[in-house]
């Protein structure tokens, strides 16, 4: 982050809470002309209910994947943060494909929540869901039909609930 303040250009180092002079910095540093006047995106963005639950709607960036991914549920939050403190975890992705799948005799997608890749080397394609909806019918299906396409490229499939609950592998 950066910022002027009477001429003066100043910067954010390591999520320090002081601005520090640019010229203090001890490296190179180029000064954009035009600084955006929005808000960083950081946190819930906003709050709503869909069929009945409480939704938290957000960005978490991720040093590992050095990237800023969406999170639809205060559950995929929490699992994100989940990954980026595990030392196991060397990066993943959200909704890194398209599944297709039939459900009541008409065609649907369906995007996997992660990819998780371990710096063991194994790759895992995760869907975390509340478990409260695991057992509905579409989801049901939807998680049927990403285990036989990981199954066929060689992937891991699972789903996540809570932290306290073992994932549940197809």
């Amino acid at each position: 982050m950066h910022k002027i303040y009477r001429g003066q250009h100043f910067t954010l180092l390591g999520g320090s809470p002081e601005w520090i002079p640019i010229e203090a910095l001890d490296c190179e540093f180029q000064v954009r002309s035009h600084i955006p006047r929005r808000k960083p995106r950081r946190g819930v963005a906003r709050s709503h209910r869909y069929q009945g639950h409480d939704i938290a709607i957000g960005h978490f960036f991720s040093a590992k994947s050095g990237q800023t991914f969406r999170y639809d549920s205060a559950l995929e939050k929490m699992w994100f943060s989940v990954l980026e403190d595990d030392p196991g975890v060397l990066r993943f992705f959200r909704e890194p494909f398209v599944i297709h799948y039939i459900f009541n005799g008409k065609d649907h997608h369906y995007k996997p929540d992660l990819l998780v890749e371990y710096a063991d080397g194994r790759s895992v394609i995760v869907e975390i869901k509340h478990p409260m909806t695991v057992e509905e019918p579409r989801n049901k299906c939807k998680h049927e039909a990403a285990a036989k396409w990981c199954a066929r490229k060689g992937i891991a499939f699972q789903v996540w609930t809570l932290p306290s609950k073992p994932p549940i592998a197809f």
